[in-house]
């Protein structure tokens, strides 16, 4: 049993003593922080892939085409009476001459076409600077006295008594609706106080009688349409 031990190395009494550990090599002291005020080392960042959200590679830039070069060139009159020069191309690459010629005399030269694109620009800049222009408020006094409302012809009526001058002046108009009436005399006191026009001056009180006739004639001494009923009475009535 014991020679069986031994040759199996399991006799516990002789069994070899542990190897030495080898050698360690000198630990390195820790990275010390850097100093207050100096700067620190940055580490080199790579390119971000422009799938991540990086900029691309600029690739080698291509010479823009010119385009092919014309072999002559032919005077057509333009719409607007000024000779252009048309460029003329080899006859193989030169598929639209005939429609090129064609669209040279039905609009305007490019220095005509630019003037009007210019005269265009300004037109609609003093049309949006009209827009938004203030135009201020009616004289204190101002009555705007509107006629009741024409269904037959589906339009609205009314006078605008505003003082000016120490004078009364009465404007008239009729549009199809009230704002674009009120709109209207409104122009019509812009060009009086302007003095681009020109009417006589109107006694008020004459004016506020004959808007009173004209609403009584129309409210209340016409009758209603058959089938429609009488008029409901107003807030006053009990």
């Amino acid at each position: 049993m014991g020679n069986l031990r031994k040759k199996l190395g399991l006799d516990i009494k002789k069994r070899a003593a542990p190897a030495p550990a080898a050698p360690t090599a000198p630990t390195q002291p820790p990275p010390q922080p850097p100093i207050s005020g100096a700067p620190a080392a940055q580490k080199p960042v790579g390119r971000v892939p422009p799938h991540l959200g990086g900029e691309k590679a600029p690739g080698p830039q291509k010479p823009p085409n010119p385009g092919p070069k014309p072999v002559g060139f032919e005077k057509v009159t333009a719409r607007c009476g000024h000779e252009i020069d048309v460029p003329l191309f080899e006859e193989k690459k030169d598929n639209f001459r005939a429609r090129r010629l064609e669209k040279a005399k039905d609009r305007p030269c490019p220095g005509c076409r630019e003037a009007d694109e210019l005269a265009r620009q300004q037109a609609a800049q003093k049309r949006r600077g009209l827009r938004f222009e203030r135009k201020g408020r009616l004289p204190g006094g101002s009555q705007f006295l509107l006629d009741p409302y024409d269904g037959v012809n589906e339009q609205w009526s009314g006078t605008l008594l505003v003082p000016h001058g120490g004078r009364w002046y009465a404007l008239t108009g009729t549009k199809g609706g009230i704002v674009r009436l009120q709109a209207h005399l409104d122009n019509l006191y812009r060009a009086l106080a302007k003095g681009d026009l020109s009417i006589p001056p109107a006694d008020p009180a004459a004016v506020a009688r004959e808007y009173a006739g004209r609403v009584s004639a129309r409210l209340f001494i016409s009758a209603p349409p058959e089938g429609e009923g009488a008029p409901s009475g107003g807030p006053n009535d009990e």
